[in-house]
């Protein structure tokens, strides 16, 4: 008589869906979770994680699937799967922001500043930088306060931004030229007074 095991073994303990966040200045995280229980009729099973990373390692940014496969003496298998979520959350960072300025207006109620141009660096992707509002380095700003405003997002839509102030003050007081001299002069015939003219 012969008997076979038809049975394939159980797969306890699968976990739900697991989600995180990147650790600080890194692009993902360390996750552990307890491991499934496999039981069998019959000795012999055994549990094999076939995709994704292993409890606690070093899990990136993103969706990664893990799966586990149980497998007995008689090459049954049954397996349970789920996802380990590690969420970006983290902004890029701008450095070299410039300060606020201000300047003098010149002959034209304006001047020229030239600054350098910020930095973005993101812990998981090159963040898109751009200026957002005000006027390139270089450009001669206008008499008043110019807002100049940059952002930087990276991959997942974290956004971060820096501005700065360019004012330009007109401190110069106005000129008067070829102010005439005093005049002296006689009244007419009226005797009440004259006309006088100037250039």
């Amino acid at each position: 008589m012969v008997v076979s095991d038809n049975q394939a073994p159980v797969i306890s303990d699968c976990l739900l869906d697991i989600v995180s966040e990147v650790a600080p200045g890194t692009c993902g995280n360390v996750v552990s979770w307890m491991e499934p229980t496999v039981t069998d009729n019959c000795s012999g099973s055994s549990v094999v994680q076939v995709i994704g990373q292993p409890s606690g390692t070093f899990s990136p940014a993103g969706v990664t699937t893990v799966s586990y496969i149980a497998t007995d003496a008689e090459g049954l298998s049954s397996s349970c799967t789920f996802t380990v979520t590690i969420e970006d959350n983290e902004a890029a960072v701008i450095s070299n922001c410039p300060a606020d300025i201000s300047l003098e207006a010149g002959t034209d109620c304006s001047d020229v500043h030239t600054w350098i141009f910020p930095d973005a660096a993101d812990n998981c992707t090159a963040a898109t930088f751009s200026q957002t509002a005000g006027l390139p380095s270089g450009s001669s700003f206008p008499l008043g306060t110019t807002v100049n405003a940059f952002t930087a997002i990276d991959d997942s839509g974290n956004e971060t931004s820096c501005s700065f102030f360019v004012t330009v003050v007109d401190s110069t007081s106005p000129q008067i030229d070829m102010c005439p001299a005093n005049i002296i002069a006689d009244v007419d015939a009226s005797g009440c007074g004259t006309t006088i003219t100037w250039d």
